[in-house]
Protein backbone atom coordinates (compact mmCIF):
# COMPACT_ATOMS: atom_id res chain seq x y z
CA UNK A 1 0.00 0.00 0.00
CA UNK A 2 2.72 2.05 1.07
CA UNK A 3 4.35 2.27 -2.26
CA UNK A 4 1.32 2.84 -4.33
CA UNK A 5 0.91 6.09 -2.37
CA UNK A 6 4.21 6.98 -3.30
CA UNK A 7 4.09 6.23 -6.83
CA UNK A 8 0.56 8.11 -6.53
CA UNK A 9 2.30 11.15 -5.35
CA UNK A 10 5.68 11.35 -6.90
CA UNK A 11 4.70 9.81 -10.11
CA UNK A 12 8.38 6.65 -10.06
CA UNK A 13 8.41 3.77 -7.84
CA UNK A 14 10.30 4.00 -4.70
CA UNK A 15 13.55 2.17 -6.56
CA UNK A 16 13.30 4.32 -9.30
CA UNK A 17 12.73 7.36 -7.13
CA UNK A 18 15.81 5.99 -5.21
CA UNK A 19 18.03 5.09 -8.80
CA UNK A 20 17.29 9.15 -9.73
CA UNK A 21 18.16 10.39 -6.38
CA UNK A 22 21.88 8.69 -6.44
CA UNK A 23 22.44 9.54 -10.10
CA UNK A 24 21.72 13.10 -8.74
CA UNK A 25 24.34 12.84 -6.48
CA UNK A 26 27.11 11.42 -9.08
CA UNK A 27 26.16 14.06 -11.08
CA UNK A 28 27.39 16.50 -8.06
CA UNK A 29 30.55 14.12 -8.05
CA UNK A 30 30.99 14.07 -11.46
CA UNK A 31 31.09 18.02 -11.69
CA UNK A 32 33.65 17.91 -8.95
CA UNK A 33 36.30 15.55 -11.12
CA UNK A 34 38.03 14.45 -8.36
CA UNK A 35 36.78 10.95 -8.07
CA UNK A 36 36.85 8.20 -10.69
CA UNK A 37 33.63 7.10 -12.21
CA UNK A 38 34.40 3.82 -10.35
CA UNK A 39 34.68 5.18 -6.93
CA UNK A 40 31.96 7.79 -7.41
CA UNK A 41 29.74 4.42 -8.36
CA UNK A 42 30.52 2.93 -5.05
CA UNK A 43 30.05 5.92 -3.02
CA UNK A 44 26.45 6.43 -3.99
CA UNK A 45 25.58 2.50 -3.11
CA UNK A 46 26.08 0.52 -6.54
CA UNK A 47 28.37 -2.89 -6.09
CA UNK A 48 28.82 -2.95 -9.63
CA UNK A 49 29.68 -0.07 -12.27
CA UNK A 50 27.42 -1.63 -14.84
CA UNK A 51 24.57 -0.92 -13.18
CA UNK A 52 25.53 2.39 -12.00
CA UNK A 53 26.24 3.30 -16.04
CA UNK A 54 22.86 1.48 -16.87
CA UNK A 55 20.90 3.44 -14.50
CA UNK A 56 23.07 6.40 -15.24
CA UNK A 57 22.32 6.38 -18.91
CA UNK A 58 18.67 5.72 -18.63
CA UNK A 59 18.18 8.50 -16.81
CA UNK A 60 20.16 11.11 -18.18
CA UNK A 61 20.69 9.49 -21.69
CA UNK A 62 24.25 9.60 -21.48
CA UNK A 63 26.95 7.22 -20.01
CA UNK A 64 28.99 8.86 -17.26
CA UNK A 65 31.91 9.88 -18.97
CA UNK A 66 30.58 11.67 -21.32
CA UNK A 67 28.38 13.69 -19.29
CA UNK A 68 31.80 13.95 -17.71
CA UNK A 69 33.39 15.18 -20.76
CA UNK A 70 30.55 17.20 -21.85
CA UNK A 71 30.83 19.39 -18.67
CA UNK A 72 34.67 19.14 -18.67
CA UNK A 73 34.83 20.93 -21.60
CA UNK A 74 32.98 24.06 -21.12
CA UNK A 75 36.21 24.77 -19.24
CA UNK A 76 38.54 24.19 -21.42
Amino acid sequence: HISHMFKKYTGDSVMSYIHKLRIRYAIRLLKQGDMSIQEISEKIGYNNVNNFYKYFKKITGETPALYSQKFWAHYL
